[in-house]
């Protein structure tokens, strides 16, 4: 009857070490950008806002921002994130379509200047855009 009473509280404590990771239903990767449309002037204190077009492999794919960094005075470097399935909480099944997501990047002006945007994929620039702020 001790033996069983020792193996009993043995495998308790075996079982109570076993680790649970925790998986995210999704994961946040890059979108690509395949065009832009950015204003060449705009008015100090005004938004530069640019139409944005971005595209994914599948329907599985989401877009949830942009990421933004003043790399220089004044200049921009924009990626597009987006969500997408997390494939270690089980199979994935995407339709077989592009994904495309319209949508706007907007950039406070609030001095003088020339603005440079510059639109990412991954790290390779795609391209950038050179606004005038009078």
């Amino acid at each position: 009857m001790r033996q069983i009473f020792f193996f009993f509280i043995f495998f308790i404590v075996l079982s109570s070490c076993k680790k649970t990771t925790y998986e995210p239903d999704t994961v946040i990767v890059d979108i690509s950008i395949i065009s832009t449309n950015t204003p060449s002037n705009q008015v100090q204190g005004q938004h530069i806002v640019s139409n944005v077009k971005c595209a994914a492999p599948d329907l599985c794919y989401r877009f949830l921002n942009f990421e933004i960094k003043e790399t220089a005075n004044r200049t921009f470097e924009i990626n597009a994130n987006g969500t997408y399935t997390n494939a270690k909480k089980g199979d994935v099944i995407c339709a077989q379509a592009v994904y495309y997501k319209d949508t706007t990047v907007s950039i406070f002006t609030p001095v003088k200047g020339q603005y440079i945007l510059k639109f990412y994929n991954n790290k390779a620039l795609f391209k950038s855009d050179t606004v005038q702020v009078n």
